[in-house]
């Protein structure tokens, strides 16, 4: 326990710029041992500098959010309420979700913030979802990224025409949360 409130006070008294301090002075006087109670009404300023330490700042949660690195998922659905929904979960769970709020396939948008996945709505009615997954296919710096496909289609074609492209997940709507959660999750551990 000794050790530990020294190491504690140490670190008060490098942030003060106080490196040559007596710890042993400071020890007795601002920590009371272990079977002292504490005055509550009355707490030394190094009580106070200790609970400071011992407690995470905003910097120290921003860098540890720059190494785990928020992975990025391009969200493109025309289906306004299926987005929303999934904007709102996937954003709890911690990812940093990009919409394409104008519809379409914003291929620039792709080159602009390099997702870590794209989740693709198709319909059965269009072809351009298959035609952006090749565009996607063929680009050098975008050939690698994963996609997951929703769809309403249950035609054996699709499906085989998608896995030909080397998609990462095909998923049937209505789309289960946990189910897709899941499927991201297993994705992304891959990359």
């Amino acid at each position: 326990m000794t050790n530990k409130r020294e190491f504690i006070l140490k670190k008060i008294a490098e942030l003060e710029g106080k490196k040559d301090i007596d710890v042993s002075k400071l020890v007795s006087k601002a920590i009371p041992k272990q079977n002292q109670p504490i005055n509550t009404k009355k707490r030394s300023p190094t009580i106070k500098k200790e609970k400071k330490i011992l407690t995470k700042t905003k910097h120290e949660h921003k860098l540890d959010n720059l190494e785990k690195k928020e992975k990025k998922i391009f969200l493109i659905s025309s289906d306004k309420n299926l987005t929303k929904t999934l904007k709102l979960f996937l954003i709890k769970k911690g990812y940093k979700l990009l919409t394409n709020e104008f519809g379409g396939f914003p291929f620039g948008l792709v080159k602009v913030h390099k997702p870590d996945l794209i989740i693709l709505e198709h319909n059965q009615s269009s072809e351009k979802a298959k035609e952006f997954v090749k565009l996607l296919r063929i680009h050098p710096s975008f050939h690698k990224i994963p996609v997951i496909i929703m769809t309403n289609s249950r035609s054996k074609q699709d499906v085989i025409d998608f896995f030909k492209l080397k998609i990462a997940g095909y998923m049937l709507k209505p789309i289960e949360k946990d189910k897709m959660l899941l499927k991201i999750e297993e994705i992304l551990k891959k990359t």
